[in-house]
């Protein structure tokens, strides 16, 4: 939210002072002013600074960010379910699994509480709270993950009464 404010502030400071210097260019063509076009040539640094700013935090410092984040949560997940208990389960049968490639993909095995299973792509900071966006093949949302504490990533079951199942690496 904050650095939304920013922006904001950003593009209206960028906006008037690009105005003005289009003001000073177009008086100094008309009046044939060197004094005019330096003028409005120094009062144009204050939007192309700002661009630039802005072009650097959301193209370039963002990304490399939620690059970061991707390789610390890259890794195989385990299922853990706040229902069951260690006992219950059959020593043959696996745990569902959630592995997340460092390449940006993901599988999901096969389970009861979620709805899709398989392969498809994932990306981290697709939100202002950070959550992780899943996707399918045809490229479409399928879940968003809660990241917490490095190892640990919260789904929400759709339902009547909204329940978060984890993955603990």
């Amino acid at each position: 939210m904050f650095e939304g404010i920013i922006l904001i502030i950003f593009f209206i400071i960028g906006g008037l002072t690009a105005l003005l210097a289009l003001f000073f260019f177009v008086f100094a063509l008309f009046r044939k002013s060197k004094r005019m076009l330096k003028i409005g040539l120094g009062i144009a640094v204050v939007p192309l600074s700002l661009y630039a700013l802005t072009y650097w935090f959301y193209d370039i410092h963002i990304p490399k960010l939620n690059k970061r984040v991707e390789k610390v949560y890259a890794g195989t997940y385990i299922m853990v379910w706040p229902g069951t208990s260690e006992n219950t389960g059959s020593a043959d049968k696996q745990p569902t699994q959630l592995i997340l490639n460092t390449d940006n993909t993901f599988q999901l095995d096969k389970n009861k509480f979620t709805s899709f299973y398989g392969h498809g792509t994932w990306r981290a900071g697709a939100t202002e709270d950070g959550h992780f966006e899943f996707k399918d093949k045809n490229n479409s949302i399928i879940f968003w993950a809660e990241p917490s504490g490095g190892n640990k990533l919260g789904i929400g079951i759709e339902g009547l009464n909204t329940q978060t199942i984890e993955f603990m690496k």
